[in-house]
Parts: C-alpha cells; sequence; structure tokens
C-alpha cells in the first residue's frame, strides 16, 4: 500500500523564534596566522670598568626577551682566553657568584617580555700594564633564530703599578781604593699602591759594598748583590737607595763600573731593569821589585845569579825598565823564563820588560862576577830598580846583600933562637892557621930549606921529601882553625960564622868552590 506523504507540523506560536545558522561555506581558507619574531634585549652593562691585574671582576647584565614567543638566548663574549671568561645566572640578584656555582652558556627559556640577570666573571691576566684596555662585547643569541642577536660593548682597563727607577752617580773617574756612592731612585709611575715590591742591585766584583741607606733586606757579598723590599709605594710616590762603594785595588784600569737593577712587582708588572752609567776606573800605574832577605854567601871569581821577582801591581798592562847595580862592579839582569835560578842560553838580558798585565810576575836573575881580591868578609849590596813605562814616577827597588867568604890561610914560623951551632941540630915551629872565614880545603905547605941546614926529622912527618923540599897535606883547615908542624934541622959542618940562613915556606890551598888559591 502506498504510504502518504507526510506533511510537515506548523510551529506552535507558543514556541521561541532562534535566528538561524551561519554555516561557512565549503572550501573556505583562514584568513592570517601570525609569525614567530625573535628579539632579544641587553642592558645594565657598564659601559667601563677599571681592576688589578691578576685579580677577578664582575660584570652584571641583564638578559630581556623582546619577541613575540618564548625563546632561549646563547651567551658569548670576545673577551681573549687569557681573561678566563665565564657567564653565571644570577636568579637572586645578589651581584655575586656564589661558591660552587655552575657557570652557564646560555639563558633558560624566557617567555615574552621576561628578563632576567646574568654575570659575567673574568681575571685579568697579570702581566698587564698600567693603562691597558680590553674592549670587547657580551652578545646574547636567540636560539630560535640564530641570525637574532645583539651585543653590548664594554671595555676594562688595568690600573696597576708600574715601577720605574734612576740611577745618580756621584763622580766619573775613580782609582783603586777610592770611594764612590750610586744612589738609585724608584717610583711609581701606575694608577695603584705598589705591595711589596722587591728591589735587588747587582754590581761588578771591582766594587765592595761599604754601605747601603736604608739598610739592605739582605746582602751577599760573594754574589755582589743586594735587595730590599718595599711594603707600599703609593702612585707618584719615590724612594731613594744609596749604596756605597769602595773600589777595589784590583780594579782593572778603562773599566766602567756599572751598577744593574732589577725591580720586581708583586702584582706581576714585568721586572724593570735600570743600568747606571758608568764610573771609568783611571790608570794607575805601580811596580813591586823583590828579594830574597837573607843575605848570600859569595866566593872570589865566582860569577852568582841573584833572584828578584819584579810585578806589575798597577791596573792596566804597562812595561817596565830595569836597571841593576851593586857595589863589587858590573850588574847584568835576565829574565828567568823557567824560574830555575839558573840562567839558560836562550834567556835573555833585560833592560826593558815585555808588556806585562795587571798582577803579573816576571822572574829575573841579576848577574855578577865577584872580583878576585875581594877581601874576606866584605858586605855587599846588589840593587835592581825598576820604573814604569807609563808613568816615569811609578818606580820600585830592591836590594839582595852578598856577602864574601874565603880562606886566608897563614904561615908563621916559629923558633926559641936564631943561633944555630954548625953540627947541632935545632928544631923549629911552622904554625898553619886559616883566618878567613870559609873552610880551606886541600891544603899544602911547602918548605924549602937553604943549603946551610940538612933535614933530620919533622912532626908530623912530611907528606912528601924531594931533597930540601918538604910538603905536608892538610885536608881541610876551618875558620879559625890552627895546624902546628915541628921540623928538626941540622946546621951543616963548615959553615962560617956569621952567615945568614934564608929558607922558603909556600901554601896552595882551595875553597869551596875549588878555586886554588897561593
Amino acid at each position: 500500500m502506498r504510504e502518504k506523504p507526510r506533511v510537515p507540523a506548523k510551529p506552535s506560536v507558543l514556541a521561541r523564534k532562534e535566528p538561524p545558522l551561519h554555516a561557512p561555506q565549503p572550501g573556505e581558507s583562514v584568513f592570517l596566522v601570525v609569525e614567530r619574531v625573535a628579539s632579544v634585549e641587553i642592558g645594565g652593562a657598564p659601559a667601563a670598568l677599571t681592576s688589578i691585574p691578576g685579580e677577578t671582576v664582575t660584570i652584571p647584565f641583564d638578559v630581556a626577551n623582546k619577541g613575540n614567543g618564548d625563546d632561549a638566548f646563547v651567551l658569548t663574549s670576545t673577551l681573549p682566553p687569557a681573561y678566563q671568561a665565564a657567564f653565571f645566572h644570577d636568579a637572586v640578584g645578589t651581584g655575586q657568584v656564589r661558591a660552587g656555582e655552575p657557570s652557564v652558556t646560555e639563558t633558560p627559556r624566557l617567555a615574552m617580555g621576561q628578563k632576567t640577570r646574568f654575570l659575567l666573571r673574568a681575571r685579568l691576566p697579570i702581566e698587564l700594564l698600567d693603562g691597558a684596555r680590553q674592549a670587547f662585547e657580551i652578545k646574547a643569541s636567540s636560539k630560535a633564530d640564530p641570525t637574532v642577536s645583539q651585543a653590548a660593548p664594554v671595555a676594562l682597563t688595568a690600573s696597576a703599578p708600574s715601577l720605574r727607577g734612576v740611577f745618580a752617580l756621584d763622580r766619573k773617574t775613580v782609582k783603586p781604593g777610592e770611594a764612590v756612592s750610586y744612589t738609585l731612585t724608584v717610583q711609581n709611575a701606575g694608577s695603584a699602591n705598589s705591595r711589596l715590591a722587591r728591589v735587588v742591585v747587582s754590581y761588578p766584583g771591582s766594587l765592595s759594598l761599604a754601605s747601603a741607606t736604608p739598610p739592605a733586606t739582605s746582602a751577599d757579598p760573594l754574589t755582589h748583590a743586594a735587595s730590599w723590599d718595599l711594603d707600599r709605594l703609593a702612585p707618584r710616590d719615590r724612594k731613594a737607595l744609596r749604596l756605597d762603594f769602595r773600589v777595589r785595588e784590583d780594579a782593572m784600569a778603562d773599566q766602567d763600573l756599572v751598577v744593574r737593577a732589577v725591580l720586581q712587582s708583586a702584582q706581576g708588572e714585568p721586572a724593570v731593569s735600570v743600568v747606571s752609567a758608568g764610573a771609568r776606573v783611571e790608570s794607575v800605574a805601580g811596580v813591586r821589585v823583590a828579594g830574597i832577605d837573607a843575605p848570600r854567601t859569595v866566593f872570589p871569581r865566582e860569577t852568582i845569579f841573584i833572584p828578584f821577582t819584579l810585578k806589575n801591581t798597577g791596573n792596566g798592562p804597562d812595561k817596565f825598565s830595569v836597571r841593576a847595580q851593586g857595589d863589587a862592579g858590573a850588574v847584568s839582569v835576565y829574565e828567568d823564563r823557567n824560574r830555575d835560578g839558573i840562567r839558560q842560553p836562550d834567556e835573555p838580558l833585560v833592560e826593558m820588560t815585555r808588556i806585562l798585565n795587571p798582577q803579573e810576575e816576571v822572574s829575573l836573575l841579576a848577574s855578577l862576577t865577584v872580583p878576585a881580591d875581594e877581601p874576606d868578609a866584605r858586605r855587599q849590596a846588589i840593587r835592581v830598580v825598576a820604573a814604569s813605562e807609563r808613568t816615569r814616577s811609578a818606580t820600585a827597588e830592591a836590594a839582595r846583600l852578598i856577602v864574601v867568604s874565603r880562606p886566608i890561610v897563614t904561615i908563621a914560623t916559629q923558633m926559641a933562637s936564631k943561633e944555630g951551632v954548625p953540627g947541632k941540630v935545632f928544631s923549629y915551629q911552622l904554625v898553619c892557621t886559616n883566618t878567613g872565614t870559609s873552610p880551606a880545603r886541600r891544603v899544602t905547605i911547602s918548605e924549602s930549606l937553604p943549603p946551610e941546614l940538612e933535614f933530620v926529622d919533622s912532626q908530623p912527618r912530611p907528606g912528601r921529601v924531594d931533597g930540601q923540599r918538604l910538603a905536608w897535606e892538610i885536608a881541610d883547615l876551618g875558620s879559625g882553625q890552627k895546624e902546628v908542624l915541628t921540623v928538626g934541622v941540622r946546621v951543616k959542618r963548615g959553615i962560617p960564622a956569621g952567615t945568614a940562613v934564608r929558607k922558603a915556606t909556600s901554601v896552595r890551598y882551595t875553597d869551596l868552590r875549588d878555586q886554588v888559591y897561593e
């Protein structure tokens, strides 16, 4: 059966009337979507700071998210690595880095318009000089858009002590043994106090430190150095250190006595060297001649060599004229090159020495031949005189005493009576005496009897009898020693009365140098 179509019901007049619904037409698109825009702002960073080298400086700054969405920002700086820069999140706002707090390299995620505080901590290199300026930037870069960043310029300036020094010298030329003073003025030319600065002064070995004002903290004469510790030296302050020296006797001529100082700052400033002007050592000539003090015993006809030494006691190279003289005759001077006290054939005669350096010494031999007729026990002086070629007034002299020693043997005839009876024996004595200061050796006494006498006997017996000639030998006859020979003879018969009888006595001997005396 066929259904009847439904007829819609009519609304009730009592029902509420609703507005019609509006629906987008099929296929309609979104009109606009707002894009994400990154933006950052750095503020609160000081434009300039001053700090002391070696100390840590903390730089506060703010980072604000000015973008239209949440964002985090990477933190960097252009400080050199020597500054050891590091970032810290100052969430509490104390302006100080807490102990043990870790460093950061980026901000936490910040909402739109949110701002937070950070600290950049850096350490100024200790070697920075006063006034050294380091300009750099603190930079924050968006993580959402790395092309978006902002930088805040900052400049760090070092405030440090700057030690400077200058020497003053009280004289330009000095001589060995004289005094000379150097005054070092130390000034702090920097903008910060110098704390625990140290001054070390070194001086040449030709100077001997006599005193220092103020007294040095330490002084070592072996290393030729003195030091001072300066507790505090404010900017522009000065400190004077005076050093009084004595020039050593061995100071070389024409050298410049230069004193050096090193100024060391505890804040790390590089050490500063200060060099004084040089005090020139004047040339001083000097010579010393020396010989052996003890007298030397010599013998007649002996050629002797007496040692002397000549030393250049001046402070520069020099040559010296040499002359010698003696009471016994001419004296020659030779250089004893091998110092053996004996003149060798290749050792030259010296009238002018070679050039001698300061404190250099040369050995000399003064030579002379003792005259044969020099009397026994005569004392004579051999003098050597030297004069500087540089300064004629610089002279020296030394003398050596020689004493002549020789044996002197005399024979005296002693007899009881000067008369003899023909045919009868009588005796006489030969008294042999050495009156010299040196022993006589191999003494030979010869007695020649005249024809009127006849040899009978003697005590001691002669060592040799040759006709009328008798000879005795004595091995040694010391100084002052005496030997007596008794000779018995007979006057021959038939000798006329009144005949004068004469005999001849002679003596021959040698000294300790085997030189013969008759």
